[in-house]
């Protein structure tokens, strides 16, 4: 399992690019990816992190994991927003 902590906030100019560019980044997939691939890695990242495969780990890799899934659900959220003809 590998957990990825951002320390500081994206700059103000070009937030909302930015955050496009930390969404695709978190769910790994290119800058040009479909909303196909989005969605298929997200579904991948979603098996992986989902707290029921984690419930029996001890407190602080399941709170982890808890965290990484909502980042993960936020990015695909975000992304899924700007391509809602997509769906």
């Amino acid at each position: 399992m590998e957990i990825l902590f951002f320390t500081k906030e994206p700059a103000a100019s070009n937030q909302e690019k930015m955050a496009e560019e930390l969404a695709r980044s978190v769910l790994g997939v290119a800058l040009n990816a479909t909303f196909v691939e989005v969605k298929s890695a997200w579904r991948a990242l979603s098996q992986r992190y989902h707290p029921h495969k984690h419930q029996r780990l001890p407190e602080r890799p399941r709170k982890a994991a808890e965290i990484e899934m909502a980042r993960i659900n936020q990015a695909y959220q975000l992304l899924a927003r700007g391509s809602a003809p997509d769906f």
